[in-house]
């Protein structure tokens, strides 16, 4: 048998596969596996290939998706770029991933993107994984974002491109702190951040004219309670913000609450009865008014205004200048910038000197259809012209002090003025002559008693002849009105006279001295340099007859003896000298034998004559 050579063919035969049977056994794998499977300890070993490839009822795409579950979910989803390739393809993991290529080999390479239909890594479509990159994106690397992207082994636990968000926030800080509902792509494109062009801003408020012209910031203000920020954060629709949240009205008070009660609306939205929102700007835009809404501005258009034009009174030369220029309403300004002034400016001072914040206009006295129509009771004479018209004054017609002009001016006035004839009016005298002639106007008489000046310090506008305010005779005339005086009557000094040119009823004392009304029944004896005072003697007022007299001071003869005992008729008897009854007081003698007789130089001694 041992002979026979197909034994030992056969022998040989079975040792050589029995060899080969071993040596097989003790091969490796096809080659070394990638680093990432390395350091999986699973992996590693005789007995681990079925954990990739299978076992005959898994499938080595099943047995890669148990440790990739995340590519599983994609897949499954349909995202990202594994979720985009065909279901065939797709599980076929080896085809784009194939490993026993030793550590250093990487699993993601120029390849495994071909395959999958990307040529070139750099040309990678983003949209293919739901990310529009567009703008300043374009001009990043992939390693901007995938930072393992350029490693041949990825770092234990680190993905090489999936795990990213596309959240901005991911790799951008977000200056509003999560604090918005909207995504940043609501609002900014990928070109600058600094630029919002994707928000929807609503029909509630659309940007339209100038709305779609102004920046966000704009009307949302940083720190405002309008800011992007604060606005962003409400669950809720933002509170409606009115016109005047923003814009500052230019128009009076009172107009913008009519507008707003005629509108059914509110005052701070009144701004769109009359203004849409599709205007450039509030003062490039002609905005009609009806009669009636133009009436609310105070100034309704009657004739001969609701005929005139718009433009002739808002006219076209100050478009674009300053509202009131435009659009002057019941300003002091309003009728001067179609009319003259025709009183030269004269209320305008007298509004400064009244202090009125702005000058009173036209309309302040007249009405609009007319100048010539005026509510004179409604004109305060003493406000406005600074003369109260009050007694005789008031009685009188307008022309009494303004006389008509024979034509009209060049504004059309022929009312006259008070002034030309007379000049500025001061006081009284300014149009009465003083019938006094100065009199009360002396140096030392006060030109103000109790704030009354001039005439009325003591006449009033009633009359001249009356003076209500009480007539002091001591301190005007220097000649007080005291005992007799006091009960006479004016008459009795001052006659009556009619026919004076300057209306004068009380002709002028005779004068003060005693004897300007007194006759004097001393003759003339008590002259001193031809004037005689009566009251050097007769103080009292009351009568003549009691006397403030002192013989003994008051002449040089004093009576001391028997003269003291004697009546005056003792030695100042009535005479009759040119037939008329005379009581002589001087001049007297003063020796005794002008009153007893006798020789001169014999002295008489009791009962004896020497």
């Amino acid at each position: 048998m041992f002979a026979n050579p197909r034994f030992w063919l056969g022998a040989v035969s079975a040792l050589g596969v029995s060899l080969v049977v071993i040596k097989d056994t003790q091969r490796k794998a096809p080659g070394d596996l990638t680093g990432v499977h390395q350091r999986e300890a699973d992996l590693v070993g005789r007995n681990s290939c079925v954990l990739c490839h299978g076992d005959g009822e898994v499938r080595m795409a099943d047995a890669c998706m148990e440790c990739h579950a995340d590519v599983r979910a994609h897949i499954d989803g349909s995202l990202g770029l594994h979720g985009s390739l065909q279901p065939n393809l797709a599980r076929e993991c080896a085809l784009c991933h194939s490993d026993h290529h030793g550590a250093d080999f990487p699993v993601v390479n120029g390849r495994s993107f071909h395959i999958a239909g990307v040529p070139e890594v750099e040309e990678f479509d983003h949209e293919t994984v739901g990310f529009v990159m567009e703008g300043m994106h374009l001009d990043l690397s992939c390693v901007d974002c995938h930072a393992n992207v350029q490693d041949d082994v990825l770092p234990e636990g680190s993905k090489r491109y999936m795990g990213l968000s596309q959240d901005c926030a991911t790799c951008h800080v977000n200056p509003h702190e999560s604090r918005l509902r909207q995504s940043c792509a609501d609002c900014h494109t990928q070109q600058d951040f600094a630029e919002i062009a994707g928000f929807d801003h609503g029909e509630r408020f659309p940007l339209t004219g100038s709305h779609g012209q102004a920046s966000c910031v704009d009307c949302h203000a940083e720190d405002s309670v309008h800011s992007i920020d604060a606005v962003g954060a409400l669950r809720a629709t933002p509170e409606w913000r009115e016109c005047i949240d923003c814009h500052e009205s230019p128009h009076t008070e009172s107009f913008i609450e009519s507008i707003a009660q005629d509108a059914s609306t509110t005052s701070g939205d009144s701004c769109r009865v009359c203004h849409i929102l599709e205007h450039e700007a509030f003062d490039t835009n002609e905005v009609a008014l009806s009669d009636d809404q133009h009436a609310l501005t105070g100034f309704p258009l009657e004739l001969p205004h609701a005929e005139v034009e718009c433009s002739k009174c808002h006219g076209q030369k100050v478009r674009g200048s300053d509202f009131v220029d435009r659009y002057p309403g019941r300003s002091a300004s309003a009728c001067e910038a179609c009319h003259e002034d025709a009183h030269r400016g004269f209320f305008d001072a007298r509004s400064e000197k009244l202090g009125l914040d702005e000058p009173a206009g036209c309309a302040e006295c007249h009405l609009p259809h007319t100048f010539s129509d005026i509510p004179l009771d409604d004109f305060d004479h003493g406000i406005w012209a600074a003369f109260p018209l009050l007694g005789a004054h008031r009685q009188n017609a307008c022309k009494s002090c303004h006389s008509p002009a024979p034509a009209p001016d060049s504004a059309g006035r022929k009312f006259g003025w008070a002034a030309e004839p007379v000049g500025s009016v001061e006081d009284c005298g300014t149009c009465h002559t003083d019938p006094h002639a100065g009199e009360f106007d002396q140096e030392g008489l006060p030109a103000n008693l109790n704030g009354r000046v001039s005439c009325a310090r003591c006449h009033d506008e009633v009359s001249f002849r009356s003076a209500p305010h009480g007539f002091d005779h001591g301190l005007w005339t220097g000649f007080a009105l005291d005992g007799a005086h006091g009960e006479a009557s004016c008459s009795t000094c001052h006659d009556r006279v009619k026919g004076e040119p300057f209306g004068r009823t009380w002709a002028r004392a005779a004068g003060q001295n005693c004897a300007d009304c007194h006759s004097d029944s001393h003759a003339g004896q008590f002259d001193v340099e031809g004037v005689t005072d009566c009251r050097r003697c007769h103080e009292d007022t009351n009568s003549f007859n009691t006397l403030r007299f002192d013989h003994d001071l008051d002449t040089r003869f004093p009576l001391d003896g028997t003269h003291q005992t004697l009546s005056c008729s003792e030695c100042h008897r009535e005479t009759k000298p040119a037939g008329v009854a005379l009581v002589r007081y001087r001049p007297m003698g003063r020796e005794c034998v002008d009153c007893h007789g006798g020789t001169r130089n014999r002295v008489r001694t009791r009962g004896n004559d020497r």
